[in-house]
């Protein structure tokens, strides 16, 4: 089991404002979070979710390169999710430590 990095609180938009066309599953959603101008590359972590267009939710998320990316990031941050466009936007509401227990 990865270790997440991150929990999220995302909003992913309807289609008819630029976001998902139709759901997708949590597992294969890895898509990059743009914070503060920069981009992370991430992924949803042990959770498989049928996400719905238009649709809340909260995950714990892994970043590919953690190490630059908690450097940049604090809880409340802002961040929007893209693949060609925005289709997501959110905030962080929990930095995990190594200490944390999973």
């Amino acid at each position: 089991m990865l270790r997440p990095d991150v929990e999220i609180r995302i909003s992913f938009f309807p289609a008819e404002k630029g976001g998902l066309i139709q759901p997708i599953q949590s597992k294969y959603l890895r898509r990059p979070l743009k914070v503060n101008n920069s981009l992370f590359d991430c992924m949803i972590v042990d959770q498989d979710v049928l996400i719905l267009p238009g649709e809340t939710y909260v995950f714990d998320v892994k970043f590919l390169s953690p190490e630059t990316a908690m450097q940049d990031i604090s809880v409340g941050d802002y961040f929007t999710m893209a693949d060609l466009n925005e289709i997501a936007d959110g905030n962080f509401t929990k930095k995990y430590s190594e200490e944390d227990p999973q």
